[in-house]
């Protein structure tokens, strides 16, 4: 029975044998070096909890279906998401 509480026991997919994972890696990598500099954005501000989010923070995350993460940036800071 595959143990889904340690990632470590997840089964390697076929993706990241052929190298994909580096490829999703970079993207995320490109995509955040690409608009972190953009400084035109603005908090949402009828929302108290938005409008406290630092606007100069970026972070980009997938989870694929086989439970595999790709971030790139301030993906560790909790925000809320509306």
């Amino acid at each position: 029975m595959l143990d889904i509480s340690n990632p470590k026991t997840w089964p390697i997919s076929a993706t990241e044998k052929l190298g994909i994972k580096e490829s999703v890696s970079d993207l995320l990598k490109n995509l955040y070096d690409r608009y972190l500099p953009v400084k035109d954005r603005q908090n949402a501000n009828h929302i108290r909890e938005l409008a406290q989010v630092a606007p100069n923070l970026l972070g980009i995350s997938i989870v694929t279906t086989k439970r595999r993460i790709y971030s790139a940036g301030e993906t560790e800071v909790p925000f809320v998401i509306q």
